[in-house]
């Protein structure tokens, strides 16, 4: 019988890390400012739930990928922030 292949928790962090700039509008990196970039944050969310995801986990990835876009800090926060009013609700600490 053949193994199983259940992802590790590496593999789930990179899932999610990875879908993250869905997120984002293409040219200005706002945070679900459109239709699509909402839906992919209302999908990412449910995911992230489901794997135990913290707040603060996703907060570093945002801000991460968003310096890795040559944003500055006052973009990464005010990006942050509405991601917050998005995420934080649903996910622990």
């Amino acid at each position: 019988m053949a193994k199983k292949n259940t992802p590790n928790k590496s593999d789930t962090v990179a899932t999610w890390k990875e879908r993250l700039p869905e997120c984002f509008a293409l040219e200005d990196h706002r945070f679900a400012s459109d239709a699509p970039e909402e839906d992919h944050a209302f999908e990412l969310l449910a995911g992230l739930r489901k794997e135990g995801v913290v707040w603060a986990d996703v907060r570093t990835a945002i801000k991460e990928f968003l310096a890795g876009q040559g944003k500055g800090a006052k973009h990464i926060k005010k990006q942050t922030n509405r991601a917050r009013k998005h995420f934080r609700p649903w996910l622990t600490h």
